[in-house]
C-alpha cells in the first residue's frame, strides 16, 4: 500500500513540475507553488483534500445507508453491533469534517487572490497554521473518538 500511495502522489506532483508551477519563495526559503499560478494553487487542494475527502464521504455514506436499512427484526447482539458500527462511522465523519475545515483558509486566500489580483504576504504561513491547527484538533478528536484511548487519557 505505501508503494501505491507513493506512486500516486508522485504522479499527482508531476503535473506541478510539468506545468512549471513550483517556484522558489525567497521570503520563506523553500520551493512552493506560486500564488501567481492559479492552476497550480488550485491543483493542491484538489488532490490533497477534495478528492480523498469526497471518496471517503461517499463510502461512509453508503455504509451508513446500508446499516440504517437493515431489518429491525434482528437479534439483540446484531443490533448492538450495528449501533457500534454506526457510532464509529459518526466519529469517522467528524474526523473527515476536521480535515475538510483545514482547506478553508487556503481557499479563501485563493479566492482573495483571484478577485483582487493581490497575494496576501502571509498566505503561505496562514495556510500552514490552519492546517497545523486542524491536524492538532484531529489528533485530539481521535483521542476521544477511540474508547480505549479515551479511557487511558481519562485515567492519566
Amino acid at each position: 500500500m505505501p508503494f501505491i500511495e507513493l506512486s500516486i502522489g508522485s504522479i499527482w506532483n508531476w503535473f506541478l513540475f510539468y506545468w512549471n508551477d513550483l517556484t522558489y519563495v525567497p521570503e520563506e526559503h523553500y520551493c512552493y507553488v506560486s500564488f501567481k499560478r492559479i492552476r497550480g494553487i488550485l491543483w493542491i487542494p484538489l488532490y490533497a483534500a477534495l478528492i480523498p475527502t469526497t471518496v471517503l464521504f461517499m463510502i461512509y455514506f453508503r455504509i451508513t445507508r446500508f446499516l440504517r436499512n437493515q431489518s429491525t427484526k434482528t437479534s439483540l447482539p446484531v443490533r448492538h453491533r450495528q449501533q457500534r458500527d454506526l457510532s464509529i462511522i459518526k466519529h469517522i465523519l467528524l474526523i473527515l469534517n476536521l480535515l475538510s475545515i483545514s482547506v478553508i483558509p487556503g481557499l479563501c486566500l485563493i479566492i482573495y487572490r483571484i478577485i483582487t489580483g493581490n497575494v496576501h504576504p502571509l498566505s503561505i504561513r496562514i495556510i500552514y497554521l490552519s492546517m497545523g491547527i486542524s491536524y492538532l484538533s484531529l489528533n485530539i478528536s481521535m483521542l476521544f473518538c477511540i474508547p480505549q484511548l479515551k479511557d487511558i487519557i481519562l485515567q492519566i
